[in-house]
């Protein structure tokens, strides 16, 4: 570490050159990261069971849809479904729909002078309103109507839209949704109520969700690191140096995730806030170790002498541990883990090096030193050092009570392990949803009037 701390700091201005290079490179991808939740994601591909389920996909087709439902008290009337026939045909027009399920499409049987025919229930429409409620009696007749297209109180109705499958059918969650909306428009204020929902529109929420929390959580994990550093070591440099690492880091390994064909998932989305937290902890013992020795009189290439060979092994086992520990993670068989084992250990190996380069270099530039203290000077700083008075009385306490505190370590424990054994596995997609989102009332309807979701 001191050699490469000393590389970094006697050809500083190539150094800074060189990482200010490849930030502007890696800004310049960042339009072409993309966020994309998948459900396959959560499954390990080699299962047996995933494997059976891709076989019948492969024999039967998709399994995804997309349901469309309108509710009115007066649904069933000639006004309103000429206008939602007029939808329908739109929605089958859609270059993804492989197929639509609904009473434009299910055949009615009926025996016409003995001969048996076969038409849609709702297509062409009934001449009159009369002929429109035999046929929506008859309908509800049939179990594979009944609860699954047409609510038993005739108030609701589904559209359940088959979407196609395959490589040539890849069209994005978002795509999707913004074309069944602008298509679902002409419908309101005709009919009382009309969503559409569906995998899609859960993935595409979930999309959304993570794009608005990368907007605020890593500003405010931004906010937390810069108020710690001025809280604990009260020095400009000791904030920016952080601040500014942890941002490239952040920006190289988005860069990094869109060149290697990664998207931003439920996982990766935490990512740029765990560089900023775990990231920054290098930079603090640095920083910490290099004004330590600035204050005791040392120049600047001095004191980053005495920083490597203080903190640079303890940095140094810190970034392996952390870094194999989460690169472990991507021994497992699930693939939404796999990726952010593979990021989250590219993202810490990205932000050492620019940490164990950056530092240095920038710390090279200063030349004054801090403080000339003497003994005195050095007793009168550790008087204002609360942290440090506050940690030799808590070490005081602690060994006086050393099976004290064990004995507490040990019940807790216990009491740890019990509780840990009651956690559940889950991984509905509509738990990250909070509470008041729209997608659990368009679940509920669906729930409470038809067979669900």
């Amino acid at each position: 570490m001191n050699s490469l701390f000393s590389l970094a700091a006697k050809n500083s201005v190539a150094v800074i050159a060189a990482l200010l290079m490849i930030t502007i490179m890696a800004a310049l991808e960042l339009p072409n990261v993309q966020v994309k939740v998948s459900a396959q994601g959560l499954i390990a591909e080699d299962d047996p069971a995933y494997i059976q389920y891709q076989q019948v996909l492969d024999t039967f087709g998709t399994s995804d849809s997309v349901a469309v439902i309108l509710r009115d008290d007066a649904l069933f009337t000639l006004d309103k479904l000429q206008v939602i026939s007029d939808v329908h045909e739109r929605l089958a027009q859609l270059n993804f729909v492989d197929g639509i399920d609904s009473l434009f499409t299910l055949d009615n049987v009926t025996n016409v002078d003995g001969d048996v025919r076969f038409s849609p229930y709702l297509n062409p429409l009934p001449e009159n309103q009369e002929a429109l409620q035999a046929l929506v009696d008859k309908a509800l007749l049939n179990p594979f109507i009944e609860k699954n297209l047409v609510s038993e109180d005739a108030t609701t109705m589904a559209i359940n839209l088959r979407l196609k499958s395959g490589e040539e059918f890849q069209v994005s969650d978002s795509e999707i949704v913004s074309q069944i909306d602008a298509l679902l428009k002409p419908l309101d204020g005709q009919v009382g109520e009309v969503f559409a929902l569906g995998l899609p529109y859960v993935l595409g929420g979930l999309s959304e969700m993570i794009v608005v929390d990368q907007k605020t959580v890593i500003p405010l994990s931004m906010l937390a690191l810069l108020l710690v550093l001025l809280i604990a070591l009260r020095r400009v440099t000791a904030v920016i140096l952080p601040l500014l690492t942890a941002s490239m880091s952040v920006v190289w390994t988005l860069a990094l995730m869109s060149l290697a064909g990664y998207s931003i998932n439920v996982m990766t989305s935490i990512i740029p806030a765990l560089l900023v937290v775990i990231g920054s902890t290098e930079d603090i013992h640095l920083l910490s170790s290099w004004y330590r020795a600035r204050e005791r009189g040392y120049s600047g290439t001095a004191a980053i002498s005495m920083m490597a060979k203080t903190t640079g092994l303890a940095v140094l086992l810190t970034f392996m541990t952390t870094y194999l520990g989460f690169l472990s993670i991507s021994l497992n068989d699930i693939t939404l883990l796999q990726e952010f084992g593979i990021v989250a250990s590219t993202g810490l190996l990205v932000n050492f090096v620019i940490t164990s380069t950056l530092v240095p270099a920038l710390l090279s530039w200063s030349r004054k030193p801090l403080k000339n203290v003497s003994d005195a000077g050095e007793k009168h700083a550790n008087d204002d050092d609360w942290y440090g008075r506050f940690a030799a009385y808590l070490h005081v306490v602690v060994n006086a009570r050393r099976r004290l505190v064990l004995s507490l370590t040990v019940i807790l424990s216990v009491f740890a392990i019990y509780w840990a054994n009651s956690i559940e596995v889950d991984n509905d997609n509509m738990s990250y949803f909070n509470k008041d989102a729209p997608i659990h009332y368009k679940s509920k309807v669906m729930h409470e009037f038809l067979a669900g979701t």
